[in-house]
């Protein structure tokens, strides 16, 4: 009963095995060569695709901290213009207030000049009446 069951644990460990054999170790295929040479050429050639993929990453890496960099300098520059905008808006509201004040004192000088004027005409209509 016991190499029953041992056979049964073989077996089903082969069954998940087999199957994901092809997901474990490297991306490439076990040693397929035959000769040393071969051998060699094709261990050569994995590791030129290890350090490939190691330089790879490494640029990816400084790739991703100058974009690191840059977005922490766009911020720096949208706070600094974001505060000149908000000067830039006090500003402008200031220059309204005082176009505003401008606008009504020229106003009340002007009604001032056609009171005066209508003073004058009256002044004359009497004198002449």
């Amino acid at each position: 009963m016991k190499t029953w069951n041992y056979a049964r644990k073989r077996l089903w460990i082969l069954l998940i095995v087999c199957p994901l054999s092809n997901l474990c170790g490297q991306s490439t295929g076990g040693i397929t060569a035959e000769t040393d040479s071969a051998i060699r050429a094709e261990f050569l050639a994995n590791a030129k695709k290890i350090h490939a993929d190691l330089i790879r990453g490494d640029f990816a890496q400084h790739q991703a901290e100058k974009a690191q960099a840059d977005l922490q300098d766009c911020k720096e520059v949208l706070t600094a213009r974001t505060a000149e905008n908000d000067q830039l808006k006090d500003e402008v509201k200031q220059s309204q207030q005082t176009a505003t004040a401008e606008a009504d004192r020229r106003k009340k000088y002007q009604r001032e000049a056609w009171g005066w004027r209508g003073l004058a005409a009256l002044a004359v209509y009497l004198l002449i009446k």
